[in-house]
């Protein structure tokens, strides 16, 4: 039982980075939008050999798309509550359980409020965050309990 507990421990923790890090390079995107932007209009940019490939048209697409960076915003301030009950759960110190729960309704508050407060909104994502909270929830007691 311990070592099944060890191996999802691991898994979730190399989970927990990937989530990590993809959102950092998102946050580091979405700070250079600018300048992604004037390199893909730059003259030097047509002279390059791939750009005349369909996945580098799209890619120029994509990231010259208003509505692109739009929702790239939006994802980061949702998740960005998230990760920090991630980071929480995932430090040196073990909190317990019920500093934990709290932190993912303060997180929950934070994520309605990105979608100022409309039910229709954040409907989706908090039903997310509520099926995990009790499939998690269950692990976490296991795993600060039994590690």
């Amino acid at each position: 039982m311990f070592e099944v507990l060890h191996l999802e421990e691991r898994n979730h923790k190399a989970r927990g980075n990937q989530i990590c890090y993809s959102l950092c390079y998102t946050a580091i995107m979405m700070e250079k939008k600018d300048c992604l932007g004037k390199m893909m209009v730059d003259s030097k940019w047509f002279d390059l050999p791939n750009v005349k490939t369909k996945k580098c048209k799209d890619a120029t697409t994509t990231v010259m798309n208003i509505h692109f960076w739009k929702d790239v915003s939006l994802c980061l301030k949702v998740f960005e509550p998230l990760v920090k009950v991630l980071r929480l759960v995932d430090g040196d110190v073990k909190p317990s359980v019920g500093y934990v729960y709290g932190e993912l309704l303060k997180a929950k508050r934070e994520i309605k409020e990105v979608f100022g407060n409309m039910e229709r909104n954040y409907k989706e994502v908090t039903a997310i965050v509520d099926k995990k909270m009790k499939i998690g929830l269950i692990l976490l007691c296991m795993w600060l309990h039994i590690c």
